[in-house]
């Protein structure tokens, strides 16, 4: 029985995969497999997000967290955390993401102050596509943005 794939058992591919990740562990160490485990799976993982949500890169000029929150730079943006984006939804900004390796109590505060401030929902998950399995992935949003559902 697999801890993490219920009652089911494991594939031929995955039991092949399983003792390769195990014998690079043995080799590497836990570093190696995350790095493999990071290339294999964040591309598609951007990618199904983006499509998911159907949204679009913004503009690399207009990244920062300023077009987010004022539709403009203002010139002291700080791009609110590590590897930030910024999507567009039917042309305008729509999701802002950050994906931090950490977030300690003070960064925390930080953004429950932002989000006050500025009427923004944000979600922090586990589903990263900037280092899987190293990183966070923080999704911000204006509250009226998608109505009821809260959530795109």
């Amino acid at each position: 029985m697999s801890r993490f794939l219920g009652r089911n058992k494991l594939t031929e591919k995955q039991s092949k995969a399983l003792e390769a990740l195990r014998e690079l562990h043995d080799a590497e160490g836990v570093d190696g497999v995350t790095q493999v485990y990071a290339e294999a799976v964040s591309k598609h993982r951007e990618a199904g997000y983006i499509k998911r949500h159907r949204l679009k890169y913004a503009p690399v000029n207009k990244q920062c967290s300023c077009f987010f929150l004022w539709g403009k730079c203002h010139g002291a943006c700080d791009r609110l955390a590590d590897h930030a984006a910024l999507f567009n939804r039917e042309g305008k900004p729509s999701i802002y993401t950050a994906q931090p390796y950490h977030l300690d109590l003070e960064d925390m505060r930080k953004f429950v102050a932002l989000a006050d401030e500025h009427a923004l929902e944000v979600m922090v998950t586990a589903h990263s596509w900037h280092f899987p399995g190293r990183t966070l992935l923080m999704t911000v949003h204006h509250r009226d943005q998608f109505g009821e559902d809260r959530w795109p």
